[in-house]
């Protein structure tokens, strides 16, 4: 999806939209709501962009499942972890693209809690799945630490207007 009259493929894809509406859609899938209005306004573009989510899932559910997804050393740091602190998990991924990723992994055992995309009104940036990651852990926010990959995920964990800690992750999955 491209802003205004910049076009460039995604895959052999192009749609065309508000700049505003690009840029809202980067931010996470609640703003596909104001994608989808915007379509119903411009002809079209409701279907195109569901069409491409569709094609685009396909797609990434199959790379899911072609490799192993397990850092080095991942185990062995939730081993040592486990039973010591509270861990959960907070993801902007579907819950059919999470289960995908750890049907083999094993490490699941190791959370008191995931919370995928649907478990959140507002993604990452927005804090509130790390507001309520933090309600569901039982702790107060100054005793959490949010390990993330992504800068939205920082973005997120800034924005918890708490004593809460946060670090760069790693940047593949576990």
């Amino acid at each position: 999806m491209w802003a205004g009259e910049r076009r460039a493929p995604a895959a052999d894809r192009t749609i065309t939209c508000a700049a505003e509406i690009y840029l809202l859609c980067l931010y996470g899938r609640v703003e596909w709501v104001a994608a989808k209005q915007d379509g119903r306004r411009n002809g079209g573009l409701s279907r195109a962009i569901e069409q491409l989510r569709h094609e685009r899932n396909i797609l990434y559910s199959t790379l899911l499942c072609q490799e192993p997804l397990i850092i080095a050393g991942v185990q062995q740091v939730l081993d040592a972890l486990h039973g010591t602190y509270v861990m959960g998990i907070v993801t902007s991924s579907e819950q059919d693209h999470f289960a995908l990723i750890h049907q083999t992994t094993g490490l699941l055992p190791y959370f008191r809690f995931v919370l995928t995309a649907g478990d959140y009104t507002h993604s990452k940036p927005h804090p509130e799945p790390y507001l309520l990651a933090v309600e569901r852990s039982g702790c107060r926010k100054e005793e959490c630490l949010v390990i993330e990959d992504s800068e939205r995920g920082l973005t997120a964990a800034r924005k918890l207007d708490s004593g809460a800690s946060w670090c760069r992750g790693m940047s593949k999955f576990l």
